[in-house]
């Protein structure tokens, strides 16, 4: 415990900050002190000098340390949802083309209440329609273990009598949630890519 730093808190995104002159790529050069962004204001940053620097995330605000540096805790963790419509970070997309701070790109920092579920974007920002998904509350364990579970019922030999019995169908019992409408596929097919920190975009932008 004596090696351990605390990093800072976020309770948002700070939704209007669009630049990007604080956001520390370490694998672009080595770097020994930590670019602090005094202009966020829903979030604190510890300075003390022990704080290893290129730490935090996109133009300096909290993120894991071993998390995507373009990205940030509350940025990542509201997409948690089932289905898992959407990726973790705009970076992960190679279908979309975006510029770091335009429209799209900041769906992923805007502010959202925990329980409303974050969908998904399409290119320009607009939100992608069709979709029913619910929020797991920003916890991606959650949404993950879910889905987890459903895949292994099914591939076990669970009860598949009910075609129209969908994966949010019993999701939402499990949450407690109003039953859906309408039958939305398993989300088998939607992979969130893993967050890599310190290694250039995998797909970058053309």
């Amino acid at each position: 415990w004596e090696n351990l730093v605390p990093l800072g808190l976020q309770w948002g995104n700070d939704p209007t900050d669009r630049a990007d002159t604080h956001t520390q790529l370490s694998f672009k050069g080595p770097t020994d002190k930590t670019d602090f962004n005094d202009q966020l204001k829903e979030g604190v940053i510890n300075h003390d000098a022990e704080l290893p620097p290129t730490h935090l995330g996109w133009n300096g605000r909290v993120n894991g340390p071993v998390d995507n540096p373009i990205s940030s805790c509350m940025s990542c963790h509201m997409t948690a949802q089932v289905p898992s419509e959407a990726v973790l970070s705009p970076a992960f997309q190679s279908a979309i083309k975006f510029t770091r701070g335009d429209a799209y790109w900041m769906r992923w920092f805007q502010n959202i209440d925990c329980e409303v579920p974050f969908g998904n974007y399409l290119a320009g920002g607009k939100k992608e329609l069709g979709l029913h998904t619910l929020s797991t509350d920003f916890s991606l364990q959650l949404a993950i273990s879910i889905e987890n579970f459903y895949d292994a019922t099914q591939s076990c030999g669970g009860d598949t009598t009910n075609e129209t019995t969908s994966v949010k169908a019993k999701t939402a019992r499990i949450l407690g949630a109003p039953s859906p409408k309408s039958h939305v596929p398993s989300a088998g097919g939607h992979v969130v890519q893993p967050i890599v920190r310190d290694v250039p975009e995998a797909h970058p932008k053309k």
